[in-house]
């Protein structure tokens, strides 16, 4: 029951005539909560499905409606059978809807929670004719499934000769299809076979991480034909003489192969003025950094070039080198921050305004995107500036940032879109979430320097 804006759990048989009798009969059921939170679990689930009007409510002045918010603590989900200071129905059958949608859910699916409880919400709002939503308080760090997702053990084996096909996801009635992609994209894992690629595909051809599975085929048919062709000399490390760094910082540069800074208005930071360059991670190998990993550039070029086919954690060794390098702590560049910096102060769907994008590079609105011919990256500062002075903030390459996505550190984010997608995925506030580990020619990075 609701009292005096605090939910308390009241246990059967207990005998409340007054408010005075509630802290004696009753348990806080922030009480409850603290526990929980004391013990440092893991995860804590609590469940409330008696969301019903207070019994109590004639004899107690104080009493409201429902239960009153409740704001999950630390790895912690709190799920309400119904809206904060609204009722539950009990249904006809023997479960109420939300036992019935929630035990269903549980039971029949592999989603993490934060999904599975979505759905038992559309299930539930489908059950009454929308009279009844339920309502989820999540503080999670880590991903939870009541089910495990099955293994490549579960896949549909492969054909005799062939590379087999893997089942196409199914979609979930009441959860969007933006819901589902994602889901599906995360059941990948960080190392999905171009069966299982091929199905996502399938059934998202036109999905916001479509891109990046096309490109995971292609860096697994690439693999495919250098391991059927001899071995070729390793190609020399030496950046062709027109793109070498020069021997001395420019303005903007702590070093001379360190990328050009732009410092930020009114923030504590600076930003790279360009995406990180295929010339500028070379520097870093050849000072003994980046763990010595030299990213393949699909012969397109280096020297200018955005540097692709680097991972979350390659871009978290380059920052590193460069700050031993400097002196200065160099880093990738928060979510927000990315935001801010790339909207300059604007509101609008793109950092010029709302008109769509361009493959011109001397149009307000270019960009390199889907509608550029030669589907590959372009050497950075190809196309126009923001109103901070950054390029290529839409399209190019994806950008790396720190953030883990939706509380999820499994995952990072990606900013500002690549040469592969639609002008709507450019928008300023896009943004999805991928692996640390995957290596792509859709992925660079923009690096940021505390002041």
């Amino acid at each position: 029951v609701q009292v005096n804006g605090r939910n308390w759990l009241v246990p059967k048989g207990a005998v409340v005539n007054s408010e005075a009798d509630v802290e004696d009969e009753t348990v806080r059921a922030d009480y409850v909560l603290d526990q929980m939170d004391l013990a440092r679990n893991q995860l804590n689930i609590v469940i409330l499905d008696a969301c019903r009007n207070n019994p109590f409510g004639r004899s107690l002045r104080s009493a409201g409606r429902g239960l009153a918010p409740v704001q999950a603590s630390s790895n912690t989900v709190v799920g309400y059978a119904t809206a904060p200071n609204d009722v539950a129905q009990d249904g006809a059958g023997a479960n109420s809807p939300y036992a019935t949608a929630l035990a269903a859910e549980i039971g029949g699916g592999s989603d993490p929670i934060e999904i599975t409880l979505r759905k038992v919400t559309a299930r539930v709002k489908q059950a009454t004719g929308n009279k009844q939503s339920p309502f989820v308080s999540t503080n999670l760090d880590r991903e939870f499934r009541f089910r495990a997702v099955p293994g490549p053990s579960a896949q549909r084996p492969a054909a005799p000769g062939g590379s087999g096909t893997a089942p196409a996801p199914q979609p979930s009635p009441g959860v969007s299809v933006e819901e589902q992609e994602l889901e599906a994209w995360r059941s990948l894992g960080a190392d999905p076979s171009k069966a299982e690629l091929e199905a996502f595909l399938k059934a998202f051809p036109n999905g916001k991480y479509a891109g990046l599975a096309r490109a995971k085929i292609k860096t697994i048919e690439e693999r495919e034909r250098a391991q059927a062709r001899p071995a070729a000399p390793a190609p020399s490390t030496t950046a062709p003489a027109e793109t070498r760094p020069a021997q001395v910082a420019g303005p903007g540069k702590d070093c001379a192969e360190c990328p050009e800074m732009v410092r930020i208005p009114g923030r504590s930071f600076m930003a790279g003025k360009y995406e990180v360059t295929f010339a500028e991670w070379d520097a870093c190998v050849a000072g003994g950094g980046c763990n010595g990993y030299r990213p393949e550039d699909r012969g397109w070029g280096r020297g200018r070039r955005p540097v692709i086919n680097v991972n979350w954690n390659d871009a978290q060794a380059y920052v590193q080198w460069l700050s031993n390098r400097t002196g200065k702590r160099y880093r990738l560049l928060t979510s927000e921050e990315w935001e801010f910096a790339a909207r300059a102060g604007t509101t609008s769907e793109y950092s010029w305004g709302n008109e769509e994008p361009v493959c011109n590079e001397s149009a307000r609105n270019g960009a390199n995107f889907d509608a550029c011919p030669d589907d590959r990256t372009r050497p950075v500062g190809s196309f126009p500036a923001n109103g901070f002075g950054l390029h290529d903030v839409h399209g190019n390459v994806w950008e790396w940032v720190e953030d883990c996505y939706e509380g999820n550190c499994r995952r990072r984010v990606l900013r500002g879109c690549s040469w592969f997608n639609n002008p709507q995925d450019l928008r300023s506030a896009d943004r999805i979430g991928d692996v640390p580990s995957d290596r792509s020619g859709l992925i660079g990075f923009r690096v940021a320097r505390t002041l």
